[in-house]
């Protein structure tokens, strides 16, 4: 697979996450405003596939979810390096997860693992 191959693949997944969240988002805006499940339905699908026009409060409510949403917007393909090494922490030890992860020492394998609190509290640090 060629860089540019894997750049495209990774921007077009990022963009089908980002329009789902969106539509779910709308979705829930949509209810909060009357609509049931089926219009919630129509209503979206007007907007995929053109076929009618949506209503005026399904656009107006898009543009303000498209506008502060975040979703996204900044994760990049080396930031699931550092969700994968904090995942595989949880099964493998620190000698093998340098060699999965192919980091020399462990001071560049502690860049990319960030163990979540809760299961740092979980942990029996004193046994007696």
């Amino acid at each position: 697979m060629s860089q540019n191959a894997l750049q495209m693949s990774w921007a077009r997944a990022i963009a089908r996450a980002r329009k789902e969240h969106v539509r779910a988002k709308l979705c829930v805006q949509l209810r909060k405003l009357g609509l049931d499940e089926a219009e919630c339905t129509r209503e979206i699908s007007a907007l995929i596939f053109k076929k009618r026009e949506p209503q005026h409060q399904t656009v107006e409510c898009l543009k303000v979810i498209e506008s502060n949403n975040e979703f996204l917007r900044d994760l990049t393909f080396h930031d699931l390096r550092h969700e994968a090494t904090s995942r595989l922490a949880e099964k493998l030890s620190l000698h093998e997860l340098m060699k999965v992860t192919g980091h020399k020492s462990s001071t560049m394998l502690a860049r990319y693992y960030h163990p979540r609190a809760a299961d740092l509290a979980k942990k029996n640090w004193l046994k007696t």
